[in-house]
């Protein structure tokens, strides 16, 4: 049977209190577990309700404790953030503009190739850079599909993918030598 009464001492660090029974008696412990609306903080002078427990070895407690509400009273809900809600919306875009333009400012220049075209030189009195004097053989190398440097085992196989394989990425500066800081210095 539910018993009623009134919380009467309350240790909020520790988590109990005393409940003092409307039809008398000594006072009944009770432990922050046994409340069943974990998100309202007892407080001294809240009405309760509760089922008793005896037999114990300390003496009678409360246990399936509830606070008996006062009329109209809503008890203070966390704030969720709603998932559409306009800032959400506004965050989200502000955040997605910004990856797309660092992806194109930064992420998508290193992956596409330079311009076929040599760019013209700075110094118009230099000379461009000759092509390596060797002569890759064709029959030895094949198009399997690599794109970059770091995929390349000698500057003879990265001649071979410049000049016969398509979407190739390594000549960065089109003067036609590839991969100069790997393996054509």
């Amino acid at each position: 049977m539910r018993q009623q009464g009134i919380l009467i001492r309350w240790n909020d660090n520790r988590g109990y209190g005393f409940v003092e029974p409307d039809n008398g008696g000594p006072a009944v412990f009770a432990h922050i577990s046994e409340f069943r609306q974990q998100r309202l903080r007892p407080k001294i002078g809240d009405r309760l309700t509760y089922d008793l427990e005896t037999g114990g070895p300390k003496g009678p407690r409360a246990i399936r404790i509830e606070a008996e509400l006062e009329p109209g009273f809503r008890p203070e809900s966390r704030h969720r953030f709603a998932l559409w809600s306009p800032a959400f919306l506004v965050l989200a875009l502000v955040s997605v503009g910004s990856a797309v333009w660092t992806a194109d400012k930064f992420l998508i220049p290193r992956l596409t190739p330079e311009s076929s075209e040599p760019s013209p030189p700075d110094d118009p009195v230099a000379q461009p850079q000759p092509l390596p004097s060797f002569a890759p053989n064709p029959g030895s190398f094949q198009c399997r599909g690599k794109q970059y440097c770091a995929q390349m085992v000698s500057c003879a196989e990265a001649t071979f993918y410049l000049q016969n394989c398509p979407d190739q990425y390594t000549d960065g500066d089109g003067d036609g030598v590839p991969c100069e800081s790997l393996w054509c210095n």
